[in-house]
This record gives C-alpha cells, structure tokens and sequence, in this order.
C-alpha cells in the first residue's frame, strides 16, 4: 500500500496485512501488528511520530513533528533520513508517480518531494492547520483542516475547492473500494462516510480522540483511538472490535501491502 487510503484497491482475497502504528509518547516507538493483533517493535527513538507512509517498494517513512525530520525505515528495519529542518510536521501521503507530501501544520502549509528526496517544493499554502493527507485513485489530495473543519481537496494543477465541512477537529482519512472517503473527527470521537458528492453519513461514534485511518484488502476500517491507546477495527457493517491495545498515544497508522 502507496498510503494509508490512497485509493489502491485490490482484491480482498489477498494475504492479510501487518499494520505500523507510530507512539507519539517517548520514547517515539513504530510497533508492528501482525494479522492476529500480536504487537512487536519494528523502530525506536523517532522522537514525536505523527505520520506514517509506504512507498511502492515497502519502504516505510515516518515523519517526527519533534524534530521536522522524515525517516526513512527500509523492510529489514534499516533507518536513514529523508529529509530534515522542515518544521512542525504532520501525516504523510505518496502520489502515483511516487512523490511524498508531508503537512507542516503551523505553517499552513503541504511540502512535496520527488522521489529521491533531492527536490523539496511547496505544494499549497495558506491552509488552516492542515493536518490529514489522502489522494484518491485520480491523483486528487485531500486534506483536513483542523482550524475551520473542513476538508480541501487540491488536484495535481493546483486548484483547490472545499469537499467537505462542519466536522469536528477533522484528522485523518481513507477511501475505501468504492471511491468514498472516511475521515475521522477526533473532536467529537466520531467517523464519518463521505459520499463523491460531499454528503457526510455518521459511520462510527463513541470513540476516544480517533484520528489515523486505514483500510486493509477485506475492507475492515481500522482506527487509532489516541486516548484509548489503541487501534479499533471496524468491519464494513460497522461493527467495532478492539484489535490492538497498549499502543501509547497513537496518532500514526499505515498498512502495509
């Protein structure tokens, strides 16, 4: 998977997936979750990781709001850095031709890099405490906007236009198969189903500050509560299950193909 609900759809009869979660509190854990929920530790001393992403290769980035760096964690576990000085940074996302973007979320603002990390450009700007990244399967980005809860969606020439508002601290996102997006607002501990034409529908609610989200093969939605210290599994009827626990303050998620 390119990103967590980056609109890569595959079929649900696939091997079931591990999933990353990245522990805000120190001393900045990755855990690894297999399929059967067993938790092991795949990365430390990340300092404050807020977004996770997988590139085409299997390489895992991770950005460190702490230090405004971005790691890079090859399969084997081996880390080296990606990009450095940026700031106060936020969730991760990779577009199609494998370019990531990171939020810098005081400065308004979405920084992209190519895919050798040698070229840093200023995607937009002027946005209200982005925070949350996601493409659909156009190549469209979307993104939330804590300060005016809204959610912007920017295509690949730049032009911007309003997809969703009214939503309580919107976090993060994900598309599922058929093209509609999830997001979570952690301010009011709910999820919400947003149709193509920006029609909000309340999927989850009850839940503990939940922010990142991601979609595995089968279609289940899985969410980092980041007060529960744990990630809650959502079945496409809507059933809640705890899958993980114990996960610190988990404001990172990715799944890994």
């Amino acid at each position: 998977m390119v990103c967590a609900g980056c609109g890569v759809f595959r079929s649900a009869h696939e091997a079931p997936q591990d999933i990353y979660v990245g522990n805000w509190y120190s001393p900045g854990d990755i855990y690894k979750i297999d399929p059967s929920g067993k938790v092991t530790t795949f990365g430390s001393n990340t300092g404050e990781p807020e977004g996770l992403a997988f590139d085409k290769a299997g390489n895992l980035f991770v950005s460190d709001s702490m230090t405004g760096v971005i790691d890079e964690f090859t399969p084997d576990g081996a880390e080296s850095v990606f990009a450095q000085g940026l700031g106060n940074i936020d969730q991760l996302a990779f577009d199609r031709a494998g370019n990531l973007y990171v939020v810098a979320h005081y400065g308004g603002s979405i920084y992209k890099f190519t895919p050798d990390g040698k070229t840093q450009t200023t995607f937009a700007s002027g946005l209200g405490q982005p925070y949350g990244l996601v493409f659909n399967s156009k190549d469209d980005l979307f993104v939330s906007e804590h300060l005016g809860g809204t959610i912007t969606e920017i295509t690949p020439d730049g032009k911007r236009s309003i997809f969703a508002s009214g939503l309580k601290g919107p976090c993060g996102m994900a598309f599922d198969r058929k093209g509609n997006m999830f997001v979570a607002a952690a301010d009011g501990g709910e999820i919400y189903r947003i149709k193509r034409d920006g029609t909000k529908v309340l999927f989850a609610s009850g839940l503990t500050v939940p922010c990142p989200l991601a979609f595995d093969h089968a279609g289940n939605l899985y969410v980092g509560e980041q007060d529960a210290s744990q990630v809650t599994k959502i079945a496409p009827d809507g059933a809640k299950t705890v899958f993980a626990t114990g996960l610190g303050h988990n404001v990172a998620l990715a799944i890994k193909d």
